[in-house]
């Protein structure tokens, strides 16, 4: 039993450690990339910017600045200010408050939003239009079909939404599944600094890229084995 309590202990460790080790990430825009609610926002991170991101179009956009890359929101109940920062950013599979009323329940991200943001910031999406003027339209379609595909209720079902499904053999439902590790695509939770955790303290969380899906994997794996381990004490019973 003492064995089970230990391995039980170390594995909450591994699962709750992304929620207390923070880096900080200061948010603003580029002109003329958007002017509308949400992203397309600039985040400057206190971290290295993962490989995955130096192929595409969208980071270090801002010449001379600290490394960067371009994100979109994933919440609508949420905010930032632009420009705004530190906040303490939390690597995660899912929104914090992501119920759309802030009242605390965990929302995975979906398949969809996570391939449509990994396509763009490869800067291969379909008919997205990486050139200011054009950009601020394109970010603006895309941010309302990665909210429609989080079920957020200002989310817009249009072409963006309808390229995600037919990634998935033309089936919504399967878009709005949970990504899962399929894509490699995660959600910074921003918090204020000194505060993650805290409700009342939690900012828009961020779409970013991560070299492998393997961080998100680890995640899942500590939560399956924690049931697991539930279930081995319940049979000892």
């Amino acid at each position: 039993m003492k064995k089970l309590f230990f391995l039980v202990s170390f594995l909450m460790v591994l699962v709750m450690a992304p929620m207390v080790l923070a880096d900080t990430v200061s948010v603003n825009r580029v002109a003329g990339y958007y002017s509308g609610n949400g992203g397309e926002f600039t985040l400057f991170p206190s971290f290295p910017v993962p490989s995955d991101y130096i192929p595409g179009k969208t980071s270090g956009i801002v010449v001379g600045a600290a490394p960067n890359f371009q994100s979109f929101c994933v919440e609508t109940t949420e905010y930032v200010n632009v420009p705004g920062g530190p906040y303490a950013a939390v690597l995660n599979t899912g929104a914090i408050y992501g119920d759309g009323g802030g009242n605390g329940s965990f929302d995975p991200l979906s398949a969809g939003a996570a391939w449509l943001y990994h396509q763009f910031q490869l800067g291969i999406l379909s008919d997205y239009d990486y050139t200011p003027p054009g950009r601020d339209a394109s970010a603006d379609l895309l941010q309302k079909a990665i909210w429609y595909l989080e079920d957020e209720s200002s989310g817009v079902n249009n072409s963006y939404v309808t390229l995600a499904a037919n990634q998935f053999g033309g089936l919504l439902a399967n878009a709005k599944a949970d990504n899962n590790g399929q894509y490699p695509v995660g959600i910074l939770n921003l918090w204020d600094v000194g505060y993650v955790g805290v409700k009342g303290h939690q900012h828009q969380d961020q779409l970013v890229c991560v070299p492998t899906p393997e961080p998100m994997t680890i995640l899942l794996l500590g939560g399956g084995l924690l049931s697991l381990a539930g279930g081995i004490r319940r049979r000892k019973k």
